[in-house]
């Protein structure tokens, strides 16, 4: 079923409204947006959040109750204060040491915002901050009448007699759940054996001499609640503490315990507790998995060996620091992610970071390269994933700006077996030489002359370049050339099977008559007063003799496909033609712009890795095993386009191209307008737009329907278009679409569907760009209407008397935007 549309993007018409209507519009929005000075952006008002929903959808907002007791959205302490002093002199507010940041105080929140929070507990006085946070010495917490030290987790706990929750007295080794209230344990109110065997609940540990909770007559509840106990399936029994004290090897033969990281005393194994409270209390040493409702142990505790590591759930080893850490898929946000040095966050999903993989991972994953500058081997983040402009990436000695794809890549110089510990240097200097951006000079992969320099003068001053007069580009120096594939693609130079050795053509290395006739192996030419090297007289007249020139070739009528009539030595295309026009009027020979020299037809090429040393004119068909003409060479008009097999006539570009399927690979896919790489399936596609099947396109993740209007606004038929992600994938191109159905989302970076398309208010006030403002209406937020600071606050529209009535309305003086937005919780 298809649903169709008619609409402005929102952006726009609202826009077209607020022109017309002045600052009418402008007073209605300074009701709704506030400028936030510390971000430099323009939001909504967290009061004009009327429910907890749309409160706490708000990322900067939250539902909390005020120091009048009424409930209402306020702006979240970490937005208003960046600072101690300033989060602790707000009562609504405080310090969280974990993540040093400023945070909603316990005493203003929901229960079941107390609950949600590890820093808080409900006790009798309701939600408070959890003493372990509130005092961090021995001497602090036990002067607070609500706390009490407890000496097995090494903690400030809640003091026995400030709670009624048998789950926070069991928390705390100090208590002891007895008779429905919580009371100091045994432990601790007896040290002598007289008063501990009076005691019905406790008994004395002669070995020890220590008085201990008498567990063996609690029951399933009550032995859950006491601190000194824990119950095993049928019976209660003394808690690890209790039976083991600090003596690390017999608390961890016991299944059941654990050694507590911070305090050294034996506790319970995170694995047998099993609600959170309860988890977070042992904190130092387990971590609530909140996907699994389950406490499992931290990582690097549970495994000290990256078998063992890789052997536990939900942890990985981390090569940097050679220790076991969480495996950045498992944590849900982006500030958990990033605030890991093992991680970090792209695409909307937690990594792994490039410094956590060893050299084969990191020759894996395509957003790595490896790093041997230093002499460490490091991996490191790719250079097309850091820099997406020119200057940054060319400043960065590891990468190198291709400006024919418009993106960072590693530079050349990276292609090193230091890099590559898998394979050998003739493996990785056959990798840089069929780069088209590097050649290998003295066993180093350099970047090609042609793209390190641009005039003569920068060319000759490189020892290993020349410049090509004839052609006027700068080349790799012949004599620097070390291998004979890469010597005869240089079209001034030339391979002496004698020698093994790269040299200059006749026509470059004796450009002079008397300088060629010396040399016994060039002839002068005085057609065209060049000196050449000669294929077709005595001395070349077999297969043999023809090949001990680089420059001649040894053709047959086979070889040729009839082409020829008899066997012959002949010049190599490179070495006889100069310019595009002769190269293609040879019907052996191919002219390949990119390189500008002449080739060898595709057809004559019948290896492979000569076919693909070819690309830019050739590819090879995998199906028939032959080499074939790209595309763009075979035919340059429509009608010839149309008959060869595997490709289109692309009317964007009036290019013949190839039909996006299997046979591209991801740059190649990438590189064509008309296709789209899916990285789910791993395989190019054909863009939504030329799609014409409309089911198809429906169907289609990756495209939506829109529909066509005529003139008089009425529905005429429906085209396939990408998502707006695909379609537009720079911001001017998004907010300046004619369709007026996108906007651009600068926190995602990406063009996203308009707001008004949102067609319920949970679908608007899901997206985090939009806001309902009832129920059939939903707009685009204030930080994505208004980008500075007069706009969003209407200063291009009210007088100062009406921004003086802003001010006393928001805060009551005349301070900074910053400063009223603090007054005023956001």
């Amino acid at each position: 079923m298809f649903f169709f549309f008619f609409f402005f993007k929102q952006k726009t018409a609202y826009e077209m409204l607020r022109s017309l209507v002045g600052s009418e519009m402008c007073i209605r929005d300074r009701a709704m947006c506030i400028w936030n000075s510390d971000s430099s952006f323009c939001r909504m008002k967290c009061a004009n959040h009327i429910n907890t929903g749309l409160c706490n959808q708000d990322s900067l907002c939250e539902w909390a109750v005020a120091k009048s007791g009424v409930y209402a959205c306020r702006g979240i302490c970490s937005v208003l204060y960046k600072t101690v002093g300033q989060c602790t002199a707000d009562t609504n507010c405080m310090w969280s040491t974990d993540d040093s940041q400023c945070v909603s105080a316990c005493e203003v929140r929901t229960d079941d915002q107390c609950a949600a929070s590890s820093r808080c507990v409900i006790l009798n006085a309701g939600c408070v901050t959890d003493c372990k946070y509130k005092h961090l010495d021995i001497t602090t917490c036990n002067a607070d009448p609500s706390c009490t030290f407890d000496t097995v987790s090494g903690v400030c706990g809640t003091a026995c007699n400030a709670t009624s929750n048998n789950a926070i007295c069991a928390s705390n080794s100090m208590c002891m759940w007895a008779g429905e209230t919580c009371q100091s344990s045994c432990r601790v109110k007896y040290t002598i054996q007289a008063p501990c065997d009076s005691d019905s609940l406790c008994s004395w540990d002669t070995t020890r001499q220590i008085c201990l909770s008498d567990c063996s007559t609690l029951d399933a509840d009550t032995c859950v609640a006491n601190s000194g106990c824990r119950w095993r399936s049928t019976y209660c029994e003394q808690s690890c503490y209790n039976k083991y004290g600090m003596v690390a090897d017999t608390c961890r033969a016991d299944t059941y315990c654990d050694i507590n990281p911070a305090s050294g005393a034996c506790t319970d194994a995170c694995v047998i507790l099993q609600a959170k409270p309860s988890c977070d209390a042992s904190s130092q040493l387990c971590v609530w998995m909140s996907l699994s409702s389950r406490c499992v142990t931290k990582c690097q505790f549970a495994a000290t060996t990256s078998t063992a590591c890789a052997a536990t759930s939900g942890c990985q080893w981390d090569t940097a620091v050679a220790s076991c850490g969480p495996d950045c898929g498992s944590i849900p946000t982006e500030t958990a992610c990033n605030a890991n040095d093992g991680c970090m966050y792209m695409s909307r999903q937690c990594v792994n970071a490039c410094n956590r993989f060893g050299a084969a991972d990191c020759l894996a994953t395509s957003r790595c390269q490896l790093d041997n500058s230093t002499g460490l081997n490091q991996c490191v983040t790719a250079c097309g994933i850091l820099y997406g402009s020119e200057s940054p990436c060319n400043q960065d000695s590891l990468c190198m700006w291709d400006s024919t794809k418009g993106q960072c890549r590693a530079s050349c110089p990276t292609v090193m077996v230091a890099n590559y510990p898998s394979k050998t240097l003739a493996q990785v200097l056959d990798q840089c030489s069929k780069d088209t951006f590097c050649s290998v000079s003295q066993d180093i992969c350099i970047i090609r002359c042609e793209f390190a320099h641009t005039n003569e003068a920068s060319c000759d001053d490189d020892i290993y370049c020349m410049w090509d007069t004839t052609r006027q580009t700068c080349r790799t120096a012949c004599p620097v050339i070390p291998g004979q594939d890469t010597c005869e693609q240089n079209p001034v130079c030339e391979w002496v099977q004698t020698t093994n050795k790269c040299r200059m053509q006749c026509e470059y290395r004796a450009p002079t008559q008397t300088t060629c006739t010396a040399d016994t192996e060039c002839t002068w030419s005085a057609a065209t007063s060049k000196c050449t090297s000669s294929c077709d007289d005595a001395s070349h007249n077999t297969a043999t003799t023809c090949t001990t020139s680089s420059l001649c070739r040894w053709v047959t009528p086979a070889s040729t496909n009839n082409v020829i009539a008899t066997e012959q030595c002949i010049k190599r295309c490179d070495a006889a033609y100069l310019t595009q026009q002769p190269c293609n009027d040879d019907p052996l020979c191919l002219w390949d712009a990119s390189y500008a020299t002449c080739r060898s037809t595709c057809s004559m090429l019948p290896l492979r890795t000569d076919c693909e040393t070819a690309g830019a004119v050739c590819r090879w068909n995998s199906a028939g095993k032959y080499c074939e003409k790209q595309c763009q060479v075979a035919a340059t008009t429509l009608a010839p386009c149309n008959v060869v097999s595997g490709c289109y006539w692309r009317d964007s570009t009036a290019v013949c191209t190839r039909v996006c399927n299997d046979t591209f690979t991801q740059d190649e896919c990438r590189n064509n307008g008309d296709c789209n790489w899916n990285d789910n399936e791993q395989r190019c596609e054909l863009k939504c737009s030329l799609i014409t099947d409309m089911p198809t396109c429906d169907a289609d993740t990756r495209c939506i329907v829109e529909n066509t209007m005529d003139n008089m606004g009425m529905v005429n038929g429906s085209i396939c278009i990408d998502d707006p992600g695909i379609r537009f994938p720079t911001e001017q191109g998004c907010n300046n679409n004619l369709m007026n159905d996108t906007i651009w989302n600068p926190d995602l970076q990406v063009c996203v569907q308009a707001c008004v398309f949102r067609p319920d208010p949970e679908a608007c006030e899901a997206d985090a760009m939009c806001n309902s403002t009832s129920l059939t209406t939903c707009e685009t937020r204030c930080k994505y209407l208004y980008y500075t600071q007069p706009s969003c606050t209407c200063l291009l529209y009210t007088s100062e008397a009406a921004d003086e009535e802003d001010r006393v309305e928001y805060g009551g003086d005349s301070r900074t935007t910053k400063n009223r937005g603090e007054e005023n919780i956001l």
